[in-house]
């Protein structure tokens, strides 16, 4: 079975890519973020009869090229324009005050530069590029990989992106338990998202529209099991001590902190839209420092001249 890791600096296009490509009959797909392939995850693949089995981290540095060809990986890189990657950081984060951003994409575009047609094994892509010609310089790669698929792959539509199907099992198991390990859900996650007002939403539409995002099915009436399940799903694990008939559902989803968990459903949700381009002008967000560092770089220019004329005012 061959290994395959997509390697790119966060925020550049490699959760959507590894979402593509795992729509591919002959790919097992690794959900999670990870850095290497255990061998539990080997025998699952071979179980499903599946050639390739695919991870990704967003890490595109020399020690992790090095790392991967050592262990017999076909490496996929990608890269992003800076413009797009350094303020969706910063819309993640909050700022970048010591330009931490800014030099690791510097250092991702100079291994990517660096690795480009150097290696049968490695291949390069920038995000930008993905979407053109009808997919066409993807496809190229994925000819030379050796993959069989159809235009399919490239229409979400066609897929329910980490589809996680409740069985009957899992409800009776939830409802046997005592106490509940009830989601402290998140409290923005359409405001973010939307820019719609989430007070608007009441809770049920609340809970449909989080287990969409995750690709939960549920047929489950009872919100306690069903906000258990989106629970588990999360590996959010926060136990409720008083009696799950007196949790108020409502103050749960209002209050909670808007930190680790909506990383994880923004994800979610975007391997779940059209496979295009999102770069989006309107949400340029540096500052002038940010801006230099990357005009002064002569990798980063070669590869996005554009940036060039650029001004932050």
């Amino acid at each position: 079975m061959k290994k395959i890791v997509i390697l790119g600096n966060p925020h550049s296009g490699t959760t959507i890519l590894k979402s593509i490509l795992g729509h591919i009959d002959e790919i097992y797909e690794i959900y999670k973020e990870t850095p290497d392939v255990t061998s539990q995850m080997m025998e699952e693949a071979e179980k499903k009869n599946k050639k390739y089995i695919l991870i990704k981290t967003p890490r595109l540095n020399p020690n992790n090229i090095t790392h991967y060809l050592n262990n017999n990986f076909i490496i996929i890189c990608i890269i992003r324009n800076p413009l797009y990657v350094i303020s969706s950081i910063i819309r993640r984060t909050g700022g970048d005050p010591a330009l931490k951003a800014v030099k690791n994409y510097i250092q991702s575009v100079e291994t990517y530069s660096k690795y480009m047609n150097s290696y049968n094994d490695i291949y390069n892509i920038k995000y930008e590029d993905l979407f053109k010609n009808n997919y066409g310089l993807l496809k190229i790669i994925l000819n030379k990989i050796g993959f069989i698929y159809n235009d399919n792959i490239f229409n979400n539509e066609y897929f329910i992106n980490k589809q996680q199907n409740v069985e009957d099992k899992k409800i009776i198991s939830i409802i046997q338990n005592k106490k509940k390990s009830i989601p402290k859900l998140i409290d923005n996650i359409e405001k973010e998202l939307y820019n719609t007002n989430y007070y608007k939403k009441c809770i049920i539409d609340r809970i449909i529209y989080i287990e969409s995002s995750l690709g939960i099915i549920s047929k489950e009436i009872n919100l306690k099991y069903r906000l258990d399940i989106i629970c588990n799903e999360l590996e959010i694990n926060y136990n409720i001590n008083n009696s799950i008939d007196d949790i108020d559902y409502q103050s749960l989803i209002n209050t909670f902190n808007v930190t680790k968990y909506q990383h994880k459903l923004i994800r979610l949700y975007q391997i779940n839209q059209p496979f295009k381009c999102m770069n989006d002008d309107s949400k340029i967000n540096i500052n002038n420092d940010q801006l230099e560092l990357l005009k002064n770089n002569k990798i980063v220019l070669e590869l996005y001249p554009e940036i060039s004329h650029y001004s932050c005012e």
